[in-house]
């Protein structure tokens, strides 16, 4: 039998198909064809690994379907290949460019700044300027004429916005008035007032606050302009966002000194609350190259992303990825550049690039190639050169990229890294090929071993130790008992019926606390007896799990708990705490030895070392077929859910 599974990257929900052949659709007839975005990346196990943005899926089925109704179809496929996505109505997808017109209005308002970054890339503070309000007015009634009165406002780094409070205020409100449906993007470095901070609220859609982390990072990267600590500051203003409940993301520039630092970020911003953390590569510009602070080659970056994805991913907390950006579309991907970008500068300079910062970015040659307007204050007009913007459109459509299997969605299309290496917009740089590449293919590696292979996480057993190990994170346990005393990643062992859930809840709370560098994860492992099967029971757990929850503590459910202890809600509660709900997902299925053999729960050894099973389920395979129930298990339970799967 041959199945095919999809992953929606957009909902995290996966599908598991049988692919049947019973149906056939002639792709001529019904007007279709193979979806133009569909990779096919690599394999694993003897199986294909494809993705399509505009699916929005991540698939795994097995050679054989690819090779002979995907790669080499004919004109007859089965249905099911339809319905999951790889072949598509023709016309959906489209590389023709539109009539040009602007969707993104840019501003740098000043580059006046109360910080004083290590690495700024635009030497904020440095000098003073900032856009003039009969400018700015001007900018936007130019951009409204040429996008049918719809574009999105931002206000960029460079300087901080809002140091200007009454001209930020003035230009939002006219850009209100002169633009329908209104989105605004501003980005702060969060030491603001508590006024501003609430008009922020009350009219910013998408407020990104820059904090690099825990104080021995943001304040050495990120001082005050008098060179005191900024992040009692910053960390006041993320407080005051959560307790608002106002949506934000973190933005984090990454360099050489935020290696190996991967758990101490995560920890720090999950005990703030954030709940959306984004990531930018240094730039070598600016303060940057004076102060050599530089950026992490790809191999590091990679290793980096994939640890933080993980620990995200494990804490509740949202990672921005740009392949996220890819996801429903049926055009190739484009930065912006002579697509809508319209970044104006103090003396009415427009830039294509988002990244322009003002005048001292035009002693950066491709900077400067990037021009292609400028506001003429005798004529009382902007001046464009549409002959560029042209020239701009076309290099995202080159041969080159044409070629490339990942023309559709990629990101690093980018013609400032195009002219800085090639001198030519037109000419792919090599660097950033080789980057995006590496790194999506480290990202699908990631989800492949993590949705699909589900091997990992385990509990592993190595030196005398116990160890909670994921894909790219380990962390060391300590077990423990009800309401005994905490020691480093507690694996606790709870019996209802012997546990004061309040003190635990406590108990639990403290020890995160007083490691506010380390992530603390606890495992929680129950044990039921007969007298605790009721609907009280289950009462007392959900409570002690929405309270961990709310205190932004990270925890592990290891074992599945009795549907009767929950009624109508337990659904709701394995959905929302990720709680396993049969042996195959249960944590304490298996544990991995010193010599990477496994020990199923019920003392039986597995016939293979860890590395050489395919999945999960052909360790669970391995485990029914032998199977003997342990005491810790609580049988009338098992059974049943072992019988139904």
């Amino acid at each position: 039998m041959h199945i095919i599974k999809s992953l929606n990257l957009s909902t995290n929900k996966l599908e598991t198909k049988k692919f049947s052949r019973h149906i056939l659709i002639n792709l001529d007839l019904g007007g279709f064809e193979k979806t133009p975005d569909l990779v096919n990346l690599f394999r694993v196990n003897e199986k294909q690994i494809l993705f399509s943005g505009y699916t929005k899926k991540l698939y795994c089925l097995d050679s054989f379907i690819y090779q002979n109704y995907i790669k080499n179809h004919n004109i007859l496929v089965p249905r099911i290949l339809i319905d999951l996505g790889f072949f598509v109505k023709r016309g959906v997808f489209s590389t023709k460019t539109e009539k040009t017109h602007f969707s993104n209005l840019c501003f740098g308002l000043t580059t006046d700044c109360n910080l004083s970054c290590k690495y700024c890339f635009a030497n904020a503070g440095k000098y003073k300027h900032k856009i003039p309000f009969d400018l700015a007015k001007k900018a936007i009634d130019f951009v409204a004429n040429h996008s049918k009165r719809k574009f999105t406002l931002k206000f960029l780094p460079g300087g901080e916005p809002t140091l200007d409070f009454n001209l930020l205020k003035r230009v939002i409100s006219y850009y209100k008035k002169k633009c329908s449906g209104p989105f605004i993007f501003l980005s702060t470095n969060g030491v603001i007032s508590k006024p501003t901070l609430d008009y922020l609220i009350e009219n910013i859609d998408v407020l990104q606050i820059s904090c690099d982390g825990p104080p021995s990072i943001q304040d050495k990267q990120r001082p005050l302009k008098n060179g005191g600590s900024s992040s009692p500051f910053v960390e006041e203003t993320i407080k005051y966002l959560v307790r608002k409940k106002k949506k934000f993301v973190i933005k984090i520039v990454v360099s050489t000194s935020t290696l190996g630092k991967e758990e101490a970020l995560l920890a720090y911003f999950n005990n703030l609350g954030v709940k959306k953390i984004g990531f930018a590569p240094l730039q070598e510009r600016g303060r940057a190259k004076e102060n050599n602070i530089v950026p992490m080659n790809h191999k590091e970056y990679g290793k980096f992303l994939i640890k933080i994805i993980e620990l995200g991913s494990e804490l509740g907390i949202e990672i921005e990825n740009i392949l996220f950006g890819v996801l429903g579309r049926r055009k190739p991907v484009t930065c912006g550049a002579g697509f809508g970008t319209f970044t104006i500068d103090s003396e009415g300079r427009v830039n294509a690039c988002i990244g322009y910062s003002g005048k001292s970015d035009l002693m950066i040659p491709e900077f400067k190639e990037l021009l292609f307007a400028k506001y003429d204050f005798k004529k009382d007009k902007f001046i464009i050169d549409w002959n560029k913007i042209n020239l701009l459109k076309k290099s995202f459509f080159n041969k080159r990229c044409r070629k490339c299997k990942y023309f559709y969605f990629c990101y690093a299309k980018c013609p400032l890294d195009n002219f800085r290496e090639n001198k030519d917009f037109s000419i792919p740089a090599s660097k950033s090929c080789d980057f995006f590449e590496r790194q999506l293919n480290n990202f699908f590696r990631y989800i492949v071993r993590k949705d699909f292979i589900r091997i990992k996480p385990f509990i592993k057993e190595r030196d005398s130790s116990t160890y909670f190990s994921l894909i790219s994170n380990e962390f060391e346990l300590s077990k423990t008992e009800n309401n005994e005393k905490l020691n480093k990643n507690p694996f606790i062992q709870i019996e209802p019926s012997k546990t004061d859930f309040k003190e635990l809840t406590n108990a639990i709370t403290r020890h995160r606390n007083n490691y506010k560098g380390k992530i603390r994860v606890f495992l929680l492992s129950f044990t039921f007896s007969k007298k605790d099967l009721n609907l009280r029971t289950g009462k007392k757990i959900a409570l002690f799990v929405s309270s961990l929850n709310k205190n932004n503590i990270y925890f592990r459910i290891t074992k599945p708990l009795p549907r009767c202890l929950f009624g109508s809600g337990y659904d709701k509660l394995i959905e929302k705490y990720k709680i396993p709900t049969n042996c195959k997902e249960c944590l304490e299925l298996f544990t991995v030895k010193d010599d990477d053999s496994i020990t199923f729960c019920n003392e039986q050894k597995g016939k293979k070392k860890i590395n050489e099973y395919k999945d999960r389920n052909e360790i669970f395979k391995e485990f029914r077929n032998n199977l003997q129930f342990s005491d810790k298990c609580n049988s009338m339970m098992i059974k049943a859910l072992i019988t139904k799967k």
